[in-house]
Order: structure tokens, then sequence, then C-alpha cells
């Protein structure tokens, strides 16, 4: 959550929105965990959303809770490992179900920012010292 937060530290303005974007699905529990990680970001930042493309929640749920903040521009970043299909067709894309169109057919201003989690080096270290304990090397190494 902190990377993610930090990515946008220099370019987002105080009163300006950030929802992260995952894939979800409406057939598995997964969806917890980005309830848990909207939880975790909304401590951190009242402006900072978590949302999925096919799970809960969903952009429908989140846009009366930026309307009552008064939001006027929205960032849409990945919560997916890459920034792939979904995110540049149903997140970015021109196509009247977007994201994006959504949210500028709401008087929204929207940036989509295409990075996905790999390209952030803090998450992929993150996830090569997890793979490093299932390993048995040591954490923060490098060396899996």
């Amino acid at each position: 959550a902190g990377v993610m937060l930090g990515s946008l530290r220099s370019r987002r303005k105080p009163d300006e929105a950030l929802i992260l974007v995952g894939h979800g699905s409406p057939r598995h529990p997964s969806d917890a965990v980005y309830l848990a990680m909207h939880q975790i970001v909304q401590d951190l930042d009242r402006h900072v959303f978590v949302g999925t493309l096919a799970g809960h929640p969903d952009l429908p749920q989140l846009l009366p809770k930026l309307a009552a903040l008064r939001i006027r521009k929205v960032y849409l970043l990945p919560l997916m490992t890459m920034a792939g299909g979904h995110m540049r067709k149903d997140v970015a894309g021109e196509q009247e179900g977007s994201w994006r169109s959504i949210l500028e057919r709401n008087g929204y201003a929207c940036e989509v920012v295409l990075k996905g989690l790999i390209e952030y080096p803090e998450v992929a270290g993150i996830w090569l010292d997890h793979l490093g304990e299932v390993l048995g090397t040591e954490p923060g190494s490098g060396h899996v």
C-alpha cells in the first residue's frame, strides 16, 4: 500500500483520488483481500480506494464515495502484476464501459497509470523476499 501511494506522491494533490484497480472475482474468496486492502489504504489516505473489475468493491460502489469527497480528479493504477489487456481496455480504453469513460462521464478528470506491480522495485523485492522464505534463503539477499 505504501509503495502504491508513494508512487504518485509528487504528482497527486491532496484533494485528488487514487483508485487501485484489481481484477476481482464474483465467485472466489480472494475478494476479501481486496476489501481488506481497501480498508488499509483508507486508513492511510481517505482519498485512496481499491476497486475490482469483476468483484467487490466495483466502480459503481466507489462513485458515491468519490462524490461525497467532492473529488475532481482520479488516478487509476493497476493492482495487478502487469498493466495488460484489462488495464488497457477495461480501465483506460476509449469504449463506453471503461472505467476512464465512466469516470469522465461522471465529471471526473481521469489519469491512468499503466504500470503493473512488478514494475515497482519495492514490490518485486517483497515478492523475492517471500519466495526466499519459502525456499529457505536469506530475505533481502536477492538470491532465490
